[in-house]
C-alpha cells in the first residue's frame, strides 16, 4: 500500500506484521499521486517482479518512470523511462505490466509497447483512437487482447498486441457526449463469449454499466443506470464488480453482478456495501486467482484508504442426486398418490445462512415446479414432484446473506416411474393423423391429482398466435375432451397439447401432437361446350322426323 510519505510496505499474513519495501529519497523522488499506481504481472511469483509508477519532476525535467523490482519487492533497483516522441516525454495515464520486459503504456491517444524493459517503445500509427482523446483506462485480456476506454466515451481494442498493434473502436460509445469518461473490463469468459463491459462517469443519460459482445454485431446494452461508475473490474469467477456515484452525496457504492452475461431481463445487482467510505471510492483492483476485492478509498483531500472485500460466496457444490442419476422415493398415499419425494443436498458454505432452490422441467429455468423458488435455511430441500420426469436444479446463497453468490452448476435427475400419468396422453387425434374433420374432438388421459385442464391448439409448434389457448382463467373443466365448435381451416396441420392442473400445481405438458384437418372437395362445373348440345338436339330432332317419316310411307300388309 502507497502512503503520502511515499512508502510502500507489504504484508503476507494478513496484515499482523507489515515490511517496509520501498522508500524513496529526494533523489529519486517517489511517484507522485496523481497516476500513483503498482502492478503485478501476470507471471507472477514465476517471475517475482514488480512495478510502481507515476509523474515526477526530476531535476526540474517533467518525467515519467516506470520503477522495477525483480526480487518480489525487496529492492527497487531498476528504473525504465516512459515513452516519448523526441525530446517529449509522454505522462502515462494507464498501463500494465506482462513480465519483467514488457509494458504497455497509454497516454494521450496513444498506446505504446516495450518489450524490452523500456529501451525501447513502439507506437502503432494505423489506429482508430481519435488525436482529440485521451485514453483513462487499459486492460489486458489473456496479456494478449488490450481494452482501453477515452475520455470521450469510446471502447477501442486490440486483438493480438503481439501480432498487430492496431486499435479498432468497438462500436460507437457507449459515452455520447464530451467528457463521458469510459472505464473497461473483459468478460472473464471474453475468449469464448466476446463480451467486454465499460462503465461511463458523465452525462446522466449513459451513465452506468454496459455490455457488448464483439462477435455478435450487437449494439451495447446498458445493464445498470444506477450512476456515474469510477471503476469496473470482472473477476476470475465471472463476478462483475464497480464503484458507482449518483453524483448527490459524498460516497460511493460498491455494486456486484454474479451473472453479467445473462438475459438482461434475468439480470441482477447487489450492493455489496453501502457507504463503504465516508468519502468517494476511486479505484477498484481485484486480485489475479482470488476473490479478494480491493477499493481505494479518499479522506476528502488524498488516497489514503485501502479497503478488502473478501467474495466468499462464488456458487454452492451440488452433492446429490447424482447428474443425470435416477432419485426419488414413490409415494403412495391419498395427498402425494403419483409423486416421487425427493431430496435435494449440496455443499453448506461457512457463512450462508439461507439458499435458493430452483427446480425445473427445462435448463433454462423457464418452467419451474417450485413455486417460485425455495428458500430456507440448511443445506437440504425435500421436493414432491410427478413420476416418470426428468428434472433440473440449482441452488445460490439468497441475498440476505447480504448477496447472492453464483448459481451452482445445474443438474438433472429422473423420478422413478409408476403407477399413474404424471403427464396427460393425447389420444385423438392420432398423432400425424391426416383428413380431420374442421370441427374434431380432442381427447386425451387423465393425470393424477388434476381438477383442471389447460389446452393450446396452434398452427405452428412454437405455440405463436394460438388458435385456441384454454389456459389461465379460461382453463377447462375436469373432463378429459374438448369439442371444437369453430371451423379450423381446411389442409393446415395444426399443434395441440394439454396439462393437468391442480389446486397448487400443475403437470408438465404432454407431448406435443399434430393432425392436419381435411380439404373439401370443390363442386365440378359442367365445362361440355354448348354447340355440343345443340347438335345433340339437332340430331335427336332429326331421329325424330327420320321416325315419324317411316312410319307414314309403311304400306299396310
Amino acid at each position: 500500500s502507497w502512503s503520502s510519505m511515499g512508502l510502500l510496505w507489504e504484508t503476507k499474513d494478513a496484515g499482523a506484521t507489515w515490511e517496509l519495501i520501498l522508500s524513496m529519497t529526494a533523489m529519486v523522488p517517489l511517484p507522485g499521486l496523481m497516476f500513483n499506481s503498482i502492478e503485478i504481472p501476470s507471471s507472477y511469483p514465476t517471475d517475482p517482479s514488480v512495478f510502481v509508477n507515476g509523474p515526477i519532476d526530476f531535476y526540474a525535467n517533467p518525467a515519467n518512470l516506470f520503477i522495477r523490482s525483480l526480487d518480489e519487492g525487496a529492492s527497487f533497483a531498476s528504473t525504465i523511462g516512459g515513452p516519448s516522441i523526441g525530446a517529449t516525454v509522454q505522462v502515462v495515464s494507464a498501463w500494465a505490466a506482462i513480465d519483467k520486459d514488457t509494458i504497455i503504456a497509454a497516454s494521450g491517444s496513444g498506446v505504446w509497447k516495450t518489450t524490452d524493459a523500456g529501451a525501447h517503445w513502439y507506437q502503432e500509427d494505423d489506429t482508430e483512437v481519435d488525436a482529440a482523446e485521451t485514453i483513462i483506462d487499459l486492460v489486458l485480456y489473456d496479456d494478449t487482447s488490450v481494452l482501453i476506454g477515452t475520455d470521450q466515451g469510446n471502447v477501442y481494442i486490440c486483438d493480438d498486441w503481439s501480432t498487430d498493434f492496431t486499435f479498432t473502436q468497438v462500436d460507437a460509445g457507449p459515452g455520447t457526449v464530451a467528457a463521458d469518461e469510459a472505464r473497461v473490463a473483459f468478460d472473464a469468459n471474453f475468449g469464448d463469449n466476446g463480451m467486454i463491459y465499460a462503465g461511463i462517469n458523465g452525462d446522466p443519460t449513459t451513465a452506468g454499466v454496459w455490455r457488448i459482445d464483439i462477435n455478435s454485431g450487437d449494439k451495447w446494452e446498458q445493464i445498470n443506470d444506477w450512476g456515474n461508475i469510477l471503476s469496473i473490474a470482472c473477476a476470475d469467477n465471472g463476478n462483475l464488480w464497480a464503484i458507482a456515484d449518483d453524483g448527490v452525496v459524498p460516497f460511493s457504492t460498491t455494486m456486484r453482478c454474479v451473472s453479467p452475461t445473462v438475459d438482461i431481463t434475468k439480470l441482477a445487482w447487489e450492493w455489496v456495501a453501502d457507504d463503504l467510505t465516508t468519502n468517494l471510492v476511486t479505484d477498484l483492483e481485484l486480485a489475479p486467482g482470488s476473490t479478494h476485492v480491493f477499493a481505494i478509498g479518499n479522506d476528502g483531500v488524498q488516497n489514503i484508504e485501502l479497503w478488502t472485500y473478501l467474495d466468499t460466496l462464488i456458487k454452492p457444490t451440488l452433492l446429490s442426486p447424482a447428474d443425470g442419476a435416477t432419485a426419488g422415493d414413490i409415494i403412495e398415499s391419498d395427498l402425494w398418490e403419483g409423486n416421487a419425494r425427493v431430496l435435494l443436498t449440496w455443499e453448506d458454505f461457512a457463512k450462508a445462512d439461507l439458499y435458493q432452490v430452483q427446480v425445473a422441467l427445462d435448463e433454462d429455468f423457464g418452467s419451474l415446479v417450485v413455486d417460485p423458488t425455495l428458500t430456507l435455511a440448511g443445506t437440504t430441500a425435500e421436493v414432491y414432484l410427478f413420476l416418470g420426469e426428468q428434472y433440473y436444479w440449482r441452488v445460490r446463497v439468497d441475498e440476505a446473506d447480504p448477496v447472492y453468490s453464483q448459481w451452482s452448476d445445474t443438474w438433472s435427475f429422473f423420478t422413478p416411474l409408476g403407477p399413474g400419468h404424471a403427464r396427460p396422453i393425447l389420444s385423438s387425434p392420432t398423432a400425424g393423423q391426416e383428413d380431420v374433420m374442421l370441427k374434431p374432438a380432442l381427447q386425451w388421459s387423465a393425470t393424477v391429482d388434476a381438477t383442471n385442464y389447460e389446452l393450446i391448439v396452434a398452427a405452428n409448434c412454437n405455440w405463436d398466435d394460438p388458435v385456441i389457448d384454454k389456459t389461465g382463467a379460461a382453463k377447462l373443466g375436469s373432463e378429459t375432451a374438448f369439442q371444437i365448435t369453430a371451423d379450423l381451416n381446411e389442409g393446415t396441420t395444426y399443434c395441440w397439447k394439454v396439462r393437468g392442473v391442480s389446486a397448487t400445481t400443475y403437470s408438465p405438458w404432454s407431448d406435443t401432437g399434430t393432425f392436419t384437418t381435411m380439404t373439401t372437395p370443390d363442386v365440378e362445373e359442367d365445362s361440355t361446350p354448348v354447340w355440343v348440345w345443340v347438335v345433340i338436339a339437332l340430331s335427336a330432332v332429326l331421329l325424330v322426323g327420320v321416325i315419324v317419316l317411316i312410319v307414314r310411307t309403311r304400306r299396310p300388309v
